[in-house]
């Protein structure tokens, strides 16, 4: 290990204090002329995202206390009603022509560099602590020119957070090349001279941390159907002579569904969910596909459910209904104006005694609305084709295949359902949470 010469011990001088931290005026740190340059003079910067980083990490730092800091730090002399524009043309000027920092700055601020720097013991936290210094111990000379001698293969820097800056950092280095591999937290760069594998080593990061999230995915899943399989133990043994109901069905369900899972993050495949419960006026379905979410109205045949969607659009609600006028609207955005008739009352009236109301086939109908999570847009339906079925294995209600039409995740999307509680829960949603006016309002909205 380096040999680390003794830091001085704190003092003051001159109107600024210093100690193992460094000199400050007003706890403000001295940056060193390249930084001011870098900050200051971004024009002169060498590469067009290094010239970028450069100006919006100015933006963020260059305030009036700071440039009066670094005035004083090299010397430069100002009055105390200086404006803030003014302090920063005196300081630009003063960098571009050349600032000189006295030697008991250089000697310190070297010293304590040396001994902060030495002590780190991994590529990603002397990165952290600085990218110039990182670059100089491995793959620069003396003089910072390149040198591929002192490190051939890739270096990968897990954990290191200001990629953009080492990416722009790295641009006008000869030779020098950088990548990032994988995706969200666990995205990480990697640094290394061109032709020496840079973008293998990013890859091999982005497959071994896709491998690990299928493995937390399936894990997660494999504890999800134990605690199903948990919960169908201890319900009891379906009775042949006794027919599926809607009671059967109540309940919670995780959900395993292809489709939406083409949309879904790797961690989201183990949180879909459908909840079957029953409200005032029938059941419902409260869905989380994790890009779709929103409500069913279940019923015994179609007929009962178109007439249930009947019964939301002339309802109580009358503001919320999806059509009063008729004005016509496009069928691929929002509903149409034109009502269908209401069904017969003899054909799809639905029992009053619903959890005594047999399915036949332990079929169960639904008609669906929601909206996409990730730009919260609700999913209207005018041609009211977001219809499926739930068809159960057995009057147990403990598992089902489902088919539906599911907007943008296709028209006939299979899923599977497994029980996992016998508990329904409140009916959280309501069907006009996403109606033609909800729509309308949540449009307006992201415009504004």
């Amino acid at each position: 290990m380096a040999t680390v010469p003794e830091a001085p011990q704190p003092s003051r001088k001159q109107g600024y204090t210093y100690g193992l931290d460094g000199f400050t005026v007003n706890k403000i740190h001295r940056a060193d002329p390249a930084r001011l340059r870098y900050l200051l003079l971004p024009q002169l910067t060498q590469g067009v995202r290094a010239k970028k980083a450069a100006e919006e990490e100015a933006k963020r730092i260059i305030k009036k206390p700071w440039t009066v800091a670094q005035l004083h730090h090299y010397g430069i002399k100002t009055n105390s009603k200086v404006t803030a524009d003014g302090a920063r043309d005196l300081l630009s000027r003063s960098v571009a022509g050349g600032l000189k920092q006295s030697n008991e700055h250089r000697v310190f601020e070297s010293t304590r560099v040396a001994r902060e720097f030495n002590a780190l013991d991994t590529p990603t936290a002397q990165a952290q602590y600085s990218i110039d210094m990182f670059l100089r111990r491995y793959f620069l000379d003396e003089n910072g020119k390149p040198e591929q001698s002192k490190t051939r293969e890739p270096v990968a820097l897990p954990g290191f957070d200001n990629r953009a800056q080492m990416h722009a950092a790295v641009e006008p280095i000869p030779g020098l090349v950088s990548e990032s591999g994988g995706d969200g937290r666990e995205r990480t760069v990697v640094v290394g001279w061109r032709d020496t594998g840079v973008g293998r080593v990013a890859g091999q990061i982005k497959r071994e941390q896709r491998s690990m999230q299928e493995h937390t995915a399936k894990a997660a899943w494999d504890q999800l159907r134990r605690k199903h399989e948990d919960f169908a133990k201890l319900s009891k043994t379906p009775d042949a002579n006794e027919t599926f109901s809607f009671s059967n069905a109540w309940g919670q369900y995780i959900i395993k569904c292809e489709a939406a899972d083409d949309y879904n993050d790797l961690d989201q495949t183990s949180k879909l969910r459908l909840r079957i419960t029953k409200g005032k006026d029938g059941w419902y379905g409260i869905f989380d596909f994790g890009i779709l979410s929103g409500i069913m109205l279940l019923g015994k045949s179609p007929e009962d459910v178109t007439f249930r969607v009947h019964q939301q659009q002339v309802g109580p609600r009358s503001d919320e209904r999806d059509s009063e006028s008729d004005e016509e609207s496009d069928e691929h955005d929002i509903p149409t104006k034109k009502r269908n008739a209401p069904p017969k009352r003899s054909e799809a009236q639905p029992s009053k005694r619903l959890k005594k109301s047999a399915s036949p086939g332990g079929v169960i109908y639904l008609q669906w609305r929601g909206q996409e999570t990730g730009e919260k847009v609700i999913q209207v339906d005018p041609s009211n084709k977001n219809i499926g079925k739930l068809v159960f294995s057995d009057n147990t209600g403990m598992t089902f295949h489902g088919t539906a039409s599911m907007s943008f995740l296709g028209s006939k999307v299979r899923f599977q359902g497994y029980k996992i509680s016998g508990l329904g829960g409140p009916v959280t949603r309501s069907w006009d949470q996403y109606s033609k006016a909800a729509y309308e309002r949540a449009r307006v909205a992201r415009w504004r």
